[in-house]
C-alpha cells in the first residue's frame, strides 16, 4: 500500500466508526444473563461482519494473496483507530496473526483457500490470555485459560512463553473443544470464551510460531495507545465546557500541568508504536528491547495517565456510565494481556539492554 491508499483507508474507517456512535454495553444488573451475553455477543457479530464487508480484514494480508499487504505500522494505526472508538471485536488479533498463519503454509492452494477464508471472515481466530502450562509436539494441556476473541471463533492459538521454543505456537479447531469453551466478558465488558481445562490435539503454527507472542503483545500495546488517546481526547474537551467561577476548567494553572503530565506520557506510548511498527522488516520480528519498554509503559505510566484523567473528570469520571470508565478498564485488560506490563518489565536488563540503546 502506498501512502495515499493508507490515507484514503484510515479515513473511510475514520468516517465508519464515527458513524456507528457508542458501543452496546450490557447493563450491569444481570451481567452473566444469556440476554446479557447475546447482546454484547451480537455487537461484536454485527462490526464483524462489517469489516468484512468494507474488507478490513484483508489489510495485512499480503497482495500475492488478496490482501491489502499493509505494513505493520498501517495496521497499528488501524488498531488505534478502532480502540478510540472502542472496536468490540478481536480485529486487532486478526490483523495480526493473520500474515502469520499464512507464512506458515507452504501449500499454495491451501494457502490461498485460507486467505480467502480470513478476508470473508468465516475463519475466526482466537487466542489464549496466557501461556499452556505443557505440551508435547502433537498434545497440549493447559488449564484455565481465557481466549481473547474466543466467543465465535472457529480456530484458537495456544502459545509457550519461551521466545526460542522450535514452535511458539499451535493452531487447534475449537470444534476439538466441544462444550469445553464458556462465554465470559473481559472486565471492560467485551465478549470473550473461557475454558476449565484443555487438553487437545493441536497442529504446529509453523516456523512463524514463535512471533506470535510478540505480535500479540504488539497488537494489545497499540489497542492501549488508541485507548488512551480516546480518553486524553474526551477529558480535555470535559475541561474546556465545564465552568467554574466563571472560569473554563481547562484555564486552571494546576489542570494544565496535570494534563501537560498526561499528556507527555501519551507521546511516549505514542513513539514507542511508531518505532515498534518501523522496525518491523516485512512481518520477520520485533524489537524485544522495545517491546518490552511498550508493554510496561501500559502497564506503568498508560494506567497512571487515565487514572489522572479520572480524577480531573471528577465526580462523573467514577460513574459506570460515563465513557471513560470503560476506556480505563480496557486499558486494564490491555496490559494484562498474553504477557503483563510486570512480566514485560521484570525482562528488561538496564545494563544489558537499555543503557546501550
Amino acid at each position: 500500500m502506498d501512502t495515499q491508499d493508507v490515507a484514503m483507508v484510515i479515513e473511510t474507517a475514520e468516517r465508519w466508526f464515527g458513524a456507528q456512535g457508542a458501543p452496546v454495553r450490557p447493563p450491569l444488573a444481570g451481567a452473566d444473563t444469556p440476554a446479557s451475553f447475546d447482546l454484547a455477543d451480537g455487537a461484536a457479530d454485527r462490526q464483524w461482519h462489517a469489516f468484512a464487508e468494507l474488507g478490513w480484514l484483508g489489510l495485512s494480508i499480503p497482495e500475492a494473496d488478496g490482501g491489502f499487504g499493509a505494513d505493520l505500522i498501517t495496521v497499528l494505526t488501524f488498531i488505534r483507530l478502532a480502540a478510540r472508538h472502542e472496536c468490540q471485536s478481536p480485529l486487532d488479533l486478526h490483523l495480526v496473526l493473520a500474515p502469520l498463519l499464512l507464512q506458515s503454509i507452504d501449500d499454495a492452494a491451501k494457502r490461498a483457500g485460507l486467505a480467502q477464508e480470513l478476508i470473508e471472515g468465516s475463519v475466526r481466530l482466537a487466542m489464549a490470555d496466557g501461556p499452556c502450562a505443557s505440551h508435547t509436539p502433537d498434545v497440549v494441556t493447559a488449564r484455565r485459560l481465557a481466549f481473547y476473541g474466543g466467543q465465535r471463533a472457529t480456530h484458537a492459538v495456544l502459545w509457550v512463553s519461551d521466545p526460542h521454543a522450535e514452535s511458539g505456537a499451535w493452531l487447534l479447531d475449537c470444534q476439538a473443544l466441544g462444550g469445553g469453551l464458556q462465554r465470559a466478558r473481559w472486565l471492560d465488558g467485551r465478549p470473550n470464551a473461557v475454558a476449565a481445562q484443555i487438553e487437545v490435539a493441536v497442529q504446529a503454527f509453523g516456523t512463524a510460531g514463535r512471533l506470535v507472542p510478540a505480535y500479540a503483545c504488539v497488537a494489545q500495546i497499540a489497542d492501549a495507545c488508541g485507548t488512551f488517546e480516546a480518553a486524553f481526547a474526551l477529558t480535555l474537551d470535559y475541561l474546556k465546557q465545564r465552568e467554574q467561577f466563571g472560569r473554563p476548567l481547562a484555564a486552571l494553572q494546576v489542570v494544565q500541568h496535570r494534563m501537560a503530565d498526561v499528556f507527555c506520557d501519551l507521546q511516549q506510548l505514542l513513539a514507542l508504536v511508531d518505532r515498534l511498527g518501523r522496525a518491523d522488516d516485512a512481518w520477520s520480528g520485533v524489537d524485544p528491547i522495545t517491546l518490552a519498554a511498550a508493554k510496561s509503559h501500559v502497564g506503568r505510566r498508560a494506567l497512571r495517565g487515565v487514572g489522572q484523567l479520572i480524577q480531573l473528570s471528577g465526580g462523573i469520571g467514577v460513574t459506570d456510565d460515563y465513557r471513560l470508565g470503560r476506556l480505563y478498564k480496557r486499558l486494564h485488560v490491555a496490559a494484562a494481556l498474553f504477557v503483563s506490563s510486570e512480566a514485560a518489565l521484570q525482562s528488561l536488563d538496564a545494563k544489558t539492554a537499555l543503557l546501550p540503546a
